[in-house]
């Protein structure tokens, strides 16, 4: 899991020694109610991206993850 994962879920309280799908679901799905772009969720979460141009071309800040993860409310459980 990457280290953005684990701010993201802990974010919603759960811990981070005990993450399962449910909690990646549940980040996935509030990132992307709070306007997360897809690309952001992709790398947050860990997953591969696949696109040429967001995968090769397209280099995100680590800031601008965390800025992304910190749009989902404190606690969101």
């Amino acid at each position: 899991m990457t280290n953005f994962a684990t701010l993201a879920v802990q974010k919603m309280g759960n811990e981070a020694d005990f993450i399962n799908i449910t909690a990646f679901g549940k980040v996935a799905t509030l990132m992307e109610k709070y306007g997360v772009p897809l690309h952001h969720r992709k790398l947050i979460l860990g997953h591969s991206v696949q696109d040429l141009t967001e995968g090769v071309y397209t280099h995100v800040d680590p800031s601008v993850l965390v800025e992304d993860i910190n749009r989902i409310p404190a606690r969101f459980a």
